[in-house]
């Protein structure tokens, strides 16, 4: 089997990840990713802490969320918004 590891590697995402994605980015072996704004508060409280994952972030929140709603806005997924608070 081949294995896929990014380990001098730093990943930039809109929003932090969701449980899913960071266990992906952890076994990938990625150390670093940086984030622009919060995900939904029910992914941030669920979340488990991992030391070998180094996060930076929120920067550019305002900006980052902005893109998110047009985003979701422009394909009819508006109804995530009102789950995620938006």
């Amino acid at each position: 089997m081949r294995r896929h590891t990014f380990p001098d590697c730093t990943v930039y995402t809109t929003l932090w990840p969701c449980p899913m994605c960071e266990t992906a980015l952890l076994r990938a072996k990625v150390p670093r990713v940086i984030c622009g704004a919060r995900s939904s508060s029910t992914f941030t409280r669920s979340r488990s802490i991992h030391r070998s994952l180094q996060k930076t972030g929120p920067i550019l929140e305002d900006e980052c969320r902005s893109l998110y709603v047009q985003w979701l806005k422009r394909r009819g997924l508006d109804m995530i918004l009102e789950y995620e608070g938006l």
